[in-house]
């Protein structure tokens, strides 16, 4: 099935959250680390995502998820840990949190094991 090639307008709050996954890859970027807004359609779906940080193979060890034009808001941000073939999806800082705390997020999941991600974030899968 091919992708609606309709341009995409996401919510008011979508918006938002994409102007703050920007934010974020300017900041990572100055910090000499590597990031990337990623837009596409995935499975009929609107997805945005920041990559950040990338193994030796190119593979990002971090994906904060954004919102995309079919999701229902959730309370908390997301990201998936990439580890070698495993990749661990998580829920962080509460939806209106400060930047730092996203940053704080991705550095966790980019420097610390599954068992110490569990005190301070909730592991979906």
């Amino acid at each position: 099935m091919s992708a609606p090639t309709a341009e995409v307008q996401p919510l008011a709050d979508a918006r938002t959250d994409i102007a703050l996954l920007q934010a974020l890859r300017e900041e990572l970027t100055r910090q000499g680390r590597p990031a990337h807004l990623v837009r596409c359609w995935l499975h009929d779906e609107f997805d945005v995502r920041l990559l950040a940080g990338g193994s030796t193979d190119g593979a990002p060890d971090v994906e904060l998820l954004g919102p995309y034009e079919a999701a229902k808001p959730t309370s908390r941000w997301c990201a998936v840990q990439v580890r070698a073939e495993e990749r661990l999806v998580w829920a962080g800082p509460p939806r209106l949190c400060a930047a730092v705390d996203l940053l704080r997020f991705i550095d966790d999941l980019q420097d610390a094991e599954a068992a110490e991600l569990t005190r301070g974030y909730q592991r979906l899968g």
